[in-house]
């Protein structure tokens, strides 16, 4: 996806179910729009709802840099949509 950052949280642990596949069932998502700044610098994204790991329900937030820098760790399209098919279903509707 143009212009979509993915990002998880780096605090959870990921539950490996084999051959590289995990759960997001320790872990939060975030889709971030880093063109899209927001007065005081932070960056438009879409996050989870509620501060349970998991994957989803998304909505419209704001993620500081510092936040993103010391929370997050980023990740490809690729494993966005194994670990969180709903956040990029979401971004897909």
């Amino acid at each position: 996806m143009k212009g979509v950052r993915f990002y998880r949280d780096a605090l959870g642990n990921a539950i490996d179910l084999g051959f590289h596949r995990k759960t997001a069932r320790e872990w939060q998502g975030l889709a971030l729009f880093p063109a899209n700044r927001c007065p005081d610098g932070s960056m438009e994204a879409l996050g989870s709802v509620t501060s349970d790991p998991g994957d989803g329900p998304y909505c419209g937030t704001s993620v500081s840099y510092e936040y993103l820098t010391k929370q997050c760790i980023r990740i490809s399209e690729q494993e966005a949509r194994a670990i969180f098919p709903n956040l990029v279903a979401t971004l897909e509707d």
